[in-house]
């Protein structure tokens, strides 16, 4: 078994890290919890300043995509935390998390990721999006909104915007449509993610969706729609 520093094993910190996970029910309620585990963070200090000291990289991105993950890495005061907040159409979102036939790579044979029910998934996109706005608003942490669309129908401009954002002083301009992903040592997650050549595509708007969905969603999200810039909510995905 891995010994760490201070006689903690891995195993140890492992639940440690998962008990942490489990008293984080919220952004506001995160810092207290990280400030519980200082063996924990000691270590994840440790592991950020040794990926940086192997990459030789400036900006690392992490696309856990949880704002517990998120939390923590503030916690180890190490880090310039920067958030791009990616949003897209809760009624596409919705819709693809009812209808998800994609395989799972880490799973048995015939096993596909999971889907959602209509509510399970409404109550993700919103949970998610003001977790990410809460995020924003921390103390040594900068804020991106971004529109999913907006990215996919002019990915150049998108990463030159998230370029400038992150570098200040600013970046070349982007040329790209599909993004080559090479191997990678990722386990688990959206199979797209592992695929070598994955294309950027538009997307189909709110075309092939069931209308009495459409018309749940947006009762459900109206005012996040507006505030989010989908105020043609008829054709804002389009």
């Amino acid at each position: 078994m891995t010994r760490w520093r201070e006689g903690k094993s891995a195993s140890e910190l492992e639940l440690s890290r998962r008990l942490m996970l489990d008293e984080m029910t919220s952004v506001r309620a995160a810092a207290a919890v990280c400030r519980g585990r200082p063996e924990y963070l000691r270590e994840v200090r440790e592991l950020i300043e040794r990926l940086f000291e192997a990459s030789n990289a400036q900006v690392v991105i992490d696309s856990s995509k949880s704002f517990r993950q998120a939390c923590i890495l503030l916690a180890t005061e190490t880090v310039e935390m920067y958030v791009v907040h990616l949003v897209r159409d809760p009624r596409a979102v919705v819709h693809s998390l009812m209808h998800r036939p994609k395989k799972r790579l880490d799973a048995p044979e015939g096993s596909a990721m999971l889907s959602l029910d209509p509510q399970s998934s409404v109550g993700l996109w919103i949970q998610s999006n003001r977790q990410a706005e809460q995020l924003g608003r921390l103390p040594r942490c900068r804020y991106l909104f971004v529109r999913y669309e907006e990215f996919v129908n002019s990915p150049s401009a998108t990463l030159s915007q998230i370029g400038h954002f992150v570098c200040q002083g600013g970046t070349e301009a982007v040329d790209v449509n599909s993004a080559e992903i090479p191997l990678s040592h990722t386990i688990s997650g959206n199979p797209d993610r592992l695929r070598k050549g994955a294309h950027i595509r538009r997307p189909d708007g709110l075309d092939g969706i069931d209308p009495s969905l459409i018309s749940m969603v947006e009762e459900q999200t109206a005012g996040m729609l507006q505030e989010y810039g989908y105020s043609d909510i008829r054709n804002s995905a389009s």
